[in-house]
């Protein structure tokens, strides 16, 4: 398991680009036991399995053109900026938007998103 920050992005659905202000990503593969039982090696053997990911992005809550419930269920590109020069992308599906909001801070949407896609560092 890998678990990435940061602070550039952005999240691009159909219609709507929004730029994020922090994120958060966590990267998984599966390891699989493909132990024989009739290996006389007494060590368990494993290969890799698939990968998955989760991430959730900050972006600022603009209540004249955020679509906040409209966008749950469907695909977006992210990209994720890793440093001044890479960034991580990838496609995935929005599960869950919330409105983040405190005293001392402006208004934030909280998106959290599966992965659907292969991902790129470019």
């Amino acid at each position: 398991m890998a678990l990435i920050a940061g602070y550039t992005g952005s999240v691009s659905f159909n219609s709507v680009d929004l730029d994020a202000v922090s994120w958060t990503l966590e990267v998984n593969q599966e390891m699989v036991d493909v132990t024989q039982l009739s290996n006389t090696d007494t060590h368990r053997q494993y290969t890799t399995g698939r990968v998955d990911f989760t991430a959730t992005v900050d972006a600022l809550c603009d209540p004249e053109t955020d679509r906040i419930v409209s966008v749950v269920g469907t695909s977006a590109t992210l990209t994720l900026g890793l440093d001044g020069s890479r960034s991580w992308q990838a496609t995935a599906y929005c599960q869950d938007a919330e409105i983040i909001a405190s005293n001392d801070d402006v208004v934030k949407v909280r998106y959290t998103f599966v992965g659907n896609s292969a991902t790129v560092i470019s």
